[in-house]
Formats: C-alpha cells, sequence, structure tokens
C-alpha cells in the first residue's frame, strides 16, 4: 500500500508525475490516554522545520488500522473557508473503518484527540512529495524540543525514496 497504491493515488488524485515517499510511521494513542496532536498544517509545523515546503507539493496519507472515531482520537479537519454562504462551517471529524485511508494537502488544518476508549487506536501515517525535499544551505536543522528524550529527538532523513 505505501510503495504502491498511495503513489498511484497521488498521482491520480493529485496529478502528481513523480510521487517521492519521504516520512513513514506508525501512530498508537494507548487506551484511555491523553495523547492528542492539536490543531496544524503539516507543511508549517512538521515540514517547515526540516525542509523548503515551496520546492514541492506535499501530502499525507492517513491510513486507519482500527475503526477510527472521535471518541478513540480520530483525525479531524477544519473546512476552508470556515465560513460559506454566511454560515459557519464545522469541524468534522474522520470516522473510518480498519483500510480506509485520507489523503491531506499539507495546507489542511487537521487535529487529533485522545483516546477515550478501552483499546488502543493505530494508523500508518505516509507523507509524499511531487520533488524531493531539500533542506536549505542557509537553514540548519532545528533544535529538539528540551522536552525530547535522547531516544525521541527527531533524526534527519537520511535519504529520499522515489516511488514509481
Amino acid at each position: 500500500v505505501i510503495f504502491e497504491v498511495l503513489p498511484q493515488v497521488c498521482r491520480k488524485v493529485l496529478g502528481w508525475e513523480s510521487v517521492y515517499l519521504f516520512n513513514c510511521h506508525y501512530i498508537v494513542k494507548q487506551p484511555k490516554s491523553d495523547v492528542s496532536f492539536g490543531w496544524h498544517r503539516d507543511g508549517e509545523e512538521q515540514l517547515g522545520m526540516w525542509f523548503n515546503p515551496h520546492t514541492s507539493q506535499i501530502a499525507s496519507a492517513w491510513c486507519a488500522l482500527d475503526p477510527m472515531s472521535g471518541e478513540n482520537g480520530s483525525l479531524t479537519i477544519r473546512p476552508y473557508p470556515t465560513s460559506f454562504e454566511g454560515k459557519e462551517r464545522e469541524d468534522i471529524v474522520i470516522e473510518i473503518g480498519v483500510g480506509d485511508c485520507v489523503l491531506l494537502s499539507s495546507n489542511v488544518w487537521h487535529m487529533s484527540g485522545p483516546n477515550l476508549t478501552s483499546i488502543p487506536r493505530r494508523v500508518a501515517y505516509a507523507q509524499y512529495s511531487s520533488a524531493p525535499l531539500t533542506v536549505p544551505p542557509h537553514k540548519p536543522p532545528p533544535s529538539p524540543s528540551p522536552s525530547c528524550s535522547e531516544n525521541t529527538k527527531p533524526k534527519p532523513n537520511k535519504g529520499i525514496n522515489r516511488v514509481d
């Protein structure tokens, strides 16, 4: 899925000629966990500190490994614009089943709340770009947050994987 299906989706849905996998991780929210991710856009909060996000289009694939609901900390997106025809638009909680995926542009505001259920909530998360991402020569890699332990400090990507 990560190396064949999702790159094909990026090509067809987003119209990209080339697709590069640059990040993939597994997110687990333990039962009755307070872990949440606040409102952010990947292009600014996560990618902007490492790469020059303006050199490429970026998309994230959020793939459910368990059923997703607001109760277990599913993805929530904020529509843009936030109002339409004079009416406020509400945030949308993504409720999907096992194996379903959500493809997000890097400029979509999203978050996820805590897992209030008694079972873990798991997601496979892959990020793609339409061209290789580069660290601008004048921009040093960021320092890890003081709250990071030595085992959880972010590590620079040693290479870019083109997926054809």
